[in-house]
């Protein structure tokens, strides 16, 4: 769910910024296909990753660990009523 979340986010806000996967790629000092997996989920990313992506999309990561916080408390609370 995490990884999922993250990738939408890192996506939606390139997209915001008119950035191409290739344009981000180039900033970071990455390839293409390392953001192309990022976004779609099939690869994890790391710490300092996040901390690049996050610095160049000028989004503070306290505000992506807030969110994911609260994606997961409200899926504790689902998983809660579903087991009832």
């Amino acid at each position: 769910m995490h990884k999922n979340y993250i990738a939408n986010m890192i996506k939606s806000l390139r997209t915001e910024k008119n950035l191409s996967q290739e344009d981000m790629a180039k900033n970071l000092g990455m390839n293409q296909m390392t953001i192309s997996r990022i976004e779609s989920g099939q690869r994890e990313i790391t710490f300092e990753e996040m901390r690049k992506i996050c610095h160049m999309l000028k989004i503070r990561m306290t505000k992506l660990i807030r969110e994911l916080e609260k994606i997961e408390k409200t899926a504790t609370e689902k998983a809660k009523v579903d087991i009832s």
